[in-house]
């Protein structure tokens, strides 16, 4: 099994996830290409490849990928898309079906969405989306009152918007979570940044003060799931 993983700063934890836990999936091979921030919106189509447009991108996409210049489709038999600015929004449930349609519709277009877009250009593998990590903070009022919609529903009809084959959203596991809107601390605590993870920065860190980057524990949490559910054994659980 061979997966590229797309996205932005958050791909670091996943790598560091991944450099965790590779010794234990010898038939796994995991190839990442990350750049913080939409700097990934500088990824093009060129001759079927998706080519870094932009030297910063180029740099990262270098980096993270371990001395890669682009990203041959062909190479990969899955994508994961982390971050990319797809993230639930937060929309209270007395809100109009057409409101929530509109913003559904704005969230299928995100960079995240683009990226998957793009990719099924050129490959008829199987996608699939991590959206950005639920903060490691206190729940406020409205997360705890039951005043808003599902984020389930939310990413339900957003994959339905894209409209591509073989594409799934796949919701934040369980077991991270400290309330339906927010991630338990002990997820996020000792983040690497990206540029950390990749070498350009070797160990920089997050500040004890950020809450929306999470660190290795989740990214080989999530893999694990993922690998578990791509062989079809049981879901890890608590």
């Amino acid at each position: 099994m061979r997966i590229c993983v797309i996205g932005n700063s958050h791909a670091g934890a996943i790598k560091e996830g991944w450099d965790r836990i590779a010794a234990d999936h010898p038939g796994v091979a995991v190839q990442f290409f990350a750049a913080p921030g939409d700097n990934m919106d500088g990824l093009k189509l060129f001759e079927g490849r998706m080519v870094a447009t932009e030297p910063l991108l180029a740099e990262f996409v270098t980096l993270s990928s371990g001395g890669q210049t682009e990203i041959r489709p062909e190479a990969h038999d899955l994508f994961l898309i982390v971050g990319l600015g797809l993230r639930p929004p937060k929309m209270d449930r007395r809100l109009s079906a057409q409101v929530y349609r509109a913003v559904t519709s704005e969230l299928s277009r995100c960079l995240a969405c683009r990226v998957a877009g793009m990719i099924r250009m050129v490959s008829e593998a199987p996608i699939l989306m991590l959206p950005n990590p639920l903060p490691a903070r206190q729940p406020t009022p409205d997360e705890t009152e039951g005043r808003l919609m599902r984020q389930e529903d939310c990413l339900r009809d957003v994959q339905s918007a894209l409209g591509l084959n073989g594409l799934q959203i796949l919701r934040q596991p369980e077991e991270t979570l400290s309330s339906e809107w927010t991630t338990d601390r002990r997820w996020s605590e000792g983040s690497t940044t990206l540029a950390g993870v990749i070498g350009m920065a070797p160990g920089a860190m997050h500040p004890d003060s950020e809450f929306n980057h999470m660190n290795a524990d989740y990214g080989a949490l999530w893999l694990s799931i993922i690998l578990a559910d791509l062989a079809g054994k049981p879901r890890h659980s608590r």
